[in-house]
């Protein structure tokens, strides 16, 4: 096909501005909230799954699987869950502080290093189950064959990535 056609940009601005829009454009900056994403998407997993208990009773009426064992023992990382629980309810904004707020609490639980095999059968065919039903929204490609490699994905979700994409809009 002849390169019949270009887009064209021209960006005016401060000067450092233009660097960030620069290294925007270039994707060339940590993807700091894909990172968060993904790790409350683990932390998720982990709770509905029964890993992670709230210290403290508290309710969750838009996903009531995050709490349906109950609390748990005051530990670190059921502490640090129930802190992220609390931001989930207060639907707090994907701004620096809570991209680090985030960061904070995924490794106070350690759900990080817990390896698919290590999981209990009940609870890996509860996440199984989550990951099937999210895996396009979680993992961006849809698929045709319902052979989902659950625990592949479970190990996804704690690579994260260097760079960002290009014009990453998220």
């Amino acid at each position: 096909m002849s390169d019949w056609c270009r887009n064209h940009f021209e960006i005016t601005g401060k000067s450092p501005l233009l660097a960030v829009a620069e290294e925007w454009i270039k994707g060339e900056t940590a993807p700091l909230y894909r990172h968060a994403v993904m790790q409350s998407i683990k932390i998720f997993l982990a709770g509905c799954g029964g890993l992670l208990r709230p210290v403290k009773t508290v309710s969750f009426p838009p996903f009531p699987e995050l709490i349906r064992l109950g609390t748990g023992q005051s530990t670190l990382a059921n502490q640090a869950y129930e802190q992220w629980l609390e931001y989930l309810q207060k639907d707090v904004p994907l701004d620096g502080q809570h991209i680090r707020l985030i960061s904070r609490v995924y490794h106070q639980s350690d759900i990080g290093a817990i390896k698919w095999e290590s999981i209990p059968e009940l609870s890996r065919r509860q996440i199984g189950r989550l990951i099937e039903d999210r895996y396009a929204d979680w993992f961006g490609v849809a698929t045709l064959s319902r052979d989902i490699d659950v625990a592949l994905c479970w190990e996804k979700l704690g690579q994260f990535p260097d760079r960002s994409q290009p014009c990453d809009l998220l």
